[in-house]
């Protein structure tokens, strides 16, 4: 019998990025607001579903390893930060850091997709029109243009003013290549990754 199994198809940030991201991770854990995604690791989101046979996802990943490799030396850009307000529940803002060049990734998320669709996709609240044709076709809502490739620091309810514009006014410039690709199975506890596959 088929186990189904939340996998997700993540990107790893380069090693400065990584730094950078724990950093504010760690300065977020000190407040006592409530939160979510603060002990994941830095990763960029491509897509996640439901797979029934991860076996065989891996096998069909492995084949295509030209596709799984298109984006191994693109260097990418991250030098500001934006806020998804009222994200995942009302009065929760998403603090994240942005990638400035976006276009490789969206198009290789829709060729990745157009691959490994998801057998079912994840539960996802709330949905504007825009997402649902999307998630109809590929069982994952934000797509190509509707995907905004970014590094999530954290999901916290309620934060003050001052520390949303102290985090929007930070000053970064860095300009690397990801660290890896990788299969992860998402969890109600953790992330854990099943493959690298670069």
């Amino acid at each position: 019998m088929q186990k189904f199994r939340k996998i997700g198809i993540f990107l790893l940030p380069g090693q400065k990025a990584a730094e950078e991201i724990y950093s504010m991770k760690k300065y977020f854990k000190s407040f006592e607001n409530k939160q979510n995604f603060l002990n994941d690791f830095p990763h960029l989101t491509l897509l996640h579903g439901i797979y029934g046979d991860y076996k065989n996802l891996e096998k069909n990943i492995k084949k295509n390893i030209n596709l799984v490799k298109e984006l191994k030396n693109y260097s990418y850009e991250l030098n500001r930060q934006f806020i998804f307000e009222d994200d995942v529940e009302k009065n929760f803002s998403t603090l994240v850091y942005l990638i400035d060049n976006p276009e490789p990734i969206q198009t290789f998320q829709i060729k990745l997709l157009n691959k490994f669709k998801p057998f079912k996709g994840s539960e996802f609240l709330n949905l504007s029109n825009e997402f649902i044709n999307d998630f109809k076709k590929y069982n994952y809502p934000f797509v190509g243009e509707n995907l905004i490739p970014h590094f999530t620091v954290t999901n916290i309810n309620n934060l003050d003013i001052n520390e949303k514009n102290k985090f929007l006014s930070k000053s970064n410039k860095i300009n690397e290549k990801f660290h890896d690709l990788v299969i992860v199975e998402i969890t109600s506890k953790d992330l854990k990754v099943l493959e690298k596959l670069w």
